[in-house]
């Protein structure tokens, strides 16, 4: 009988320690899944939030209004490492600081302007052209207005069959008679490449080469260092909201002769790429539409 009792003994001793044995290990594997989930899940809010500060960073090294000139000493410093700052007047007040070149100066400065502009689109001229020229590409004209003789008249705007847009469109009449614009030459016009924000590409945007090497990417040093010493450049220092990419740089080119050639950027308030463009090329009398 006491064999017998210790058998069972025996026998129940060893069905509890399987019994625990079994609930440790499943307590185990449960923790360690426990662990994984948790782990997964800490990783995947980690993730985004990573992505979304380096989506930040990046979206603030474009636009951030650090890049910007936010006071006129920022714009005295930048442009006293790119121009001579002593042939200029200068004219200044709590937004705007401008360097102009005194008038006997400008009549003496000789600028080696090429007045060929290659547009995007495959359309290539060189001012004086006539307007027909544009025409026969497939051009169209937002007004066709009578132009006096000796007069130029500026307002119309350019379209090409592709949709892209010449602003301000300056046509001369040189003959004797009185003139439609159409049957003028073509002698300034504006490429707009951005918003007055500068952030949002403009209507009719399209891209150019002027002077050969100027293009829609080229900045304030770019132009600085191909053309030289302008007759006029300004910066308007304009704050909104906290930023400043309302800001902009005008620079100027003007050549004062027989004929009345200029050239006139408009930058971002960084000077890193150019908002728009005029060109011009007349010495007679302007009437604006």
């Amino acid at each position: 009988m006491k064999k017998i009792l210790a058998i069972l003994l025996a026998l129940a001793t060893l069905f509890s320690l399987c019994s625990c044995s079994l609930l440790g290990k499943d307590d185990s594997d449960n923790t360690t899944v426990a662990e994984t989930v948790d782990e997964s899940k800490n990783s995947a809010e980690e993730q985004p939030t990573s992505a979304k500060d380096t989506e930040t960073t990046t979206k603030k090294e474009v636009v951030h209004a650090e890049n910007y000139i936010t006071s006129t000493d920022d714009f005295i410093e930048k442009l006293s490492s790119l121009i001579d700052t002593s042939i200029y007047t200068v004219r200044e007040g709590d937004n705007y600081y401008t360097y102009e070149m005194d008038y006997d100066l400008q009549k003496e400065t000789s600028y080696d302007i090429d007045y060929s502009v290659k547009l995007g689109d495959g359309t290539n001229f060189a001012l004086p052209v006539p307007v027909k020229e544009f025409e026969k590409q497939g051009w169209t004209i937002s007004q066709n207005p009578e132009v006096k003789a000796g007069y130029v008249v500026t307002g119309p705007r350019m379209e090409s069959s592709q949709g892209n847009y010449l602003w301000n469109v300056s046509a001369a009449n040189l003959t004797d008679d009185t003139l439609k614009f159409n049957e003028c030459d073509l002698v300034g016009c504006k490429i707009e490449l951005y918003t007055t924000d500068h952030k949002n590409v403009a209507d009719g945007a399209i891209d150019f080469i002027i002077c050969d090497t100027i293009t829609e990417a080229s900045t304030l040093e770019d132009i600085i260092k191909r053309l030289g010493n302008p007759t006029i450049v300004s910066c308007n220092i304009s704050e909104y909201n906290g930023e400043y990419d309302r800001t902009k740089i005008t620079l100027g080119y003007e050549q004062l002769g027989e004929v009345y050639d200029g050239l006139e950027f408009e930058l971002s308030g960084d000077g890193n790429y150019i908002v728009s463009v005029k060109y011009r090329r007349q010495n007679i009398k302007t009437i604006d539409l």
